[in-house]
């Protein structure tokens, strides 16, 4: 019995560091408890009650999700949902601004600029991936990559095919933001500039 609880209480949901009304009118209210109280948190239920393996019980997430091809589907699929919708939302921040020094130098030698960047994020996040992430990385050489991944994936698993240390995970999932731009994903992706860090 004391096992099971142990599990139980393996992950939780951290709290939020700003008010969820700070990114209005970009993502409502409404949103923030639907994707962060509801479907995260069912993320992180379904991870713990699925963590059986003795190995998984002391481990980080993103040492799971490092040997992820060592785990049941159902860790992938729990596992990646809890590690992406927490980067998600610690990327969110109610006062935006552009990217300045070694960032923006490294974004301007790959994209030329933050503003091509920006529509190769979007023409990725329309492109044929359907329901899933689209991520900024650095990868295994130390250079800027965009890539997507499908369902719950992302780069630090060790099956993906985009692999490096994610700099923005942009949720194209529908629920992310179906209520403020119903099936208009080219706007919400429009609007997440106005509340990314």
């Amino acid at each position: 019995m004391q096992t099971t609880e142990k599990h139980l209480l393996r992950f939780e949901l951290s709290p939020f560091v700003f008010e969820k009304a700070d990114f209005e009118p970009y993502i409502s209210i409404k949103t923030i408890k639907v994707h962060y109280g509801k479907h995260h948190q069912g993320f992180i239920n379904k991870l713990n009650k699925g963590l059986t393996e003795t190995w998984l019980t002391d481990a980080f997430i993103e040492d799971i999700l490092n040997d992820v091809s060592k785990c049941r589907d159902t860790i992938r699929n729990y596992g990646g949902g809890h590690y992406n919708h927490s980067f998600f939302r610690k990327s969110l921040s109610s006062g935006w601004g552009e990217p300045f020094g070694k960032l923006l130098d490294e974004i301007k030698k790959i994209f030329q600029s933050f503003e091509v960047l920006k529509e190769w994020l979007k023409n990725a996040a329309t492109g044929p991936v359907g329901f899933g992430w689209v991520w900024l990385i650095y990868n295994e050489y130390n250079q800027l990559e965009i890539g997507s991944t499908p369902n719950q994936d992302n780069p630090l698993m060790d099956i993906s095919e985009s692999k490096g240390y994610p700099l923005i995970g942009l949720d194209i999932w529908k629920h992310a933001y179906c209520l403020e731009y119903q099936n208009k994903r080219e706007d919400y992706l429009n609007a997440f500039w106005n509340v990314v860090d």
